[in-house]
C-alpha cells in the first residue's frame, strides 16, 4: 500500500496519540523548521543589542539618557565626525560626553569620558548615580561606554553603563540640520545669551567677548577669544578653539535656528579642556 494509505503515531512517554497520514505529518514538520529559522535569523529574542539598518553615524543627533536606577534623564544634542570621534552636550547642565564611535553590522559602540562641572551653567536639571553636587567638586568624571542598533540619518537605540555605579538607556535621533552648507560669513555678527554675554565674530572666524557669570562662590566676568573654522562645506559643523581667560579649549560647533521663522540665527557650541572641565554655551545672534 501506498504512503497516502499509512496513518502516522506519535508515541509520548505515557500515551499513544493517532495524528496523521505521512504526507500531512511531512508538511507539518516542514512549516515547523521554517518558523524555527525564521525566529534564530531574526534573533530570536536572543541576548544583546539588536543591529538596526547600519550605515554611517557620522552628523549631528539629538537624544536623551534615562538613568535604570533613579529615572534620571539628561537631554543631548552633539556631533559625531566621519573620523570616528564624538562630542555630545547636556545645554541646560553642562553635561559633556567625549570619546569616539564605531559601527558593525548595524551595532554602534561608543567610548566616552563624561564631565560635568556643575557650576557652569547654574541650575542642576539631572543627578545620576554617582555624580556628586557639590561646588567643592567642580570637575566630575566618569567613563561612558554604550551600545545597541542604529540606522543612518534616522535613530539610534543604546543601553550605556558608567564606571561610577550608573546605568540605563539612551537614544539619538538625526537631525538633519547637520545637511546645511557651512560658512564662516554665515558666522559673522555680534551674538548674546539670556546672561551679560557679549560676542563678536569676524568675517575670518575670529571672536572676541565677555560674560558675566556665576562660578558658584559668586559672579565673575569670563574673557572669551578664539576661532572657528570650517571643516566640511557642505556640513553644518566647525570646529572651535576658544580661550576663557587663559584657559585654552578645543571642541566643536554647528549653527541652528533660534525660533520658528529664524534660519541659522544661534551657535551650539561644546569644547573641553581636561583638567578644567566642559564648556557648553548657546550664542544668538543679536
Amino acid at each position: 500500500m501506498g504512503l497516502n494509505g499509512w496513518t502516522v503515531w506519535l508515541t509520548t512517554k505515557d500515551n499513544v496519540m493517532k495524528c496523521c497520514k505521512p504526507v500531512e505529518f511531512i508538511r507539518m514538520m516542514l512549516a515547523a523548521l521554517g518558523v524555527l529559522f525564521l525566529l534564530s535569523s531574526c534573533g530570536g529574542g536572543g541576548d544583546g543589542p539588536q543591529p538596526g539598518g547600519g550605515g554611517t553615524f557620522e552628523g549631528i543627533w539629538s537624544g536623551e539618557t534615562v538613568s535604570s536606577a533613579n529615572g534620571s534623564r539628561i537631554k543631548l544634542n552633539g556631533m559625531a565626525l566621519r573620523t570616528g570621534e564624538m562630542l555630545f552636550f547636556a545645554y541646560q547642565d553642562g553635561h559633556v560626553f567625549n570619546g569616539s564611535w564605531a559601527s558593525n553590522g548595524g551595532i554602534l559602540s561608543i567610548a566616552a569620558t563624561a564631565q560635568w562641572k556643575d557650576y557652569m551653567l547654574g541650575e542642576q536639571v539631572a543627578s545620576p548615580v554617582g555624580w556628586a553636587q557639590s561646588a567643592g567638586s567642580p570637575q566630575l568624571q566618569q567613563v561612558f561606554n554604550a551600545s545597541g542598533g542604529f540606522t543612518e540619518k534616522q535613530k539610534a537605540s543604546l543601553s550605556y553603563n558608567a564606571s561610577l555605579g550608573d546605568a540605563g538607556s539612551v537614544n539619538f535621533f538625526y537631525w538633519d540640520i547637520y545637511d546645511r552648507p557651512s560658512s564662516l560669513s554665515k558666522l559673522v555678527g555680534a551674538y548674546t545669551n539670556a546672561s551679560d554675554l557679549t560676542i563678536t565674530i569676524s568675517a575670518d572666524g575670529t571672536f572676541i567677548g565677555s560674560e558675566v557669570a556665576s562660578n558658584g562662590f559668586g559672579n565673575v566676568t569670563r574673557n572669551y577669544s578664539g576661532r572657528f573654522r570650517l571643516i566640511d562645506p557642505t556640513k553644518n559643523l566647525y570646529s572651535l578653539q576658544l580661550n576663557v581667560g587663559s584657559i585654552l579649549m578645543n571642541g566643536y560647533a554647528f549653527m541652528v535656528d533660534s525660533a520658528v521663522g529664524k534660519t541659522d540665527d544661534a551657535i551650539q557650541l561644546a569644547a573641553i579642556q581636561s583638567s578644567w572641565g566642559p564648556f557648553v554655551h548657546y550664542w544668538k545672534k543679536r
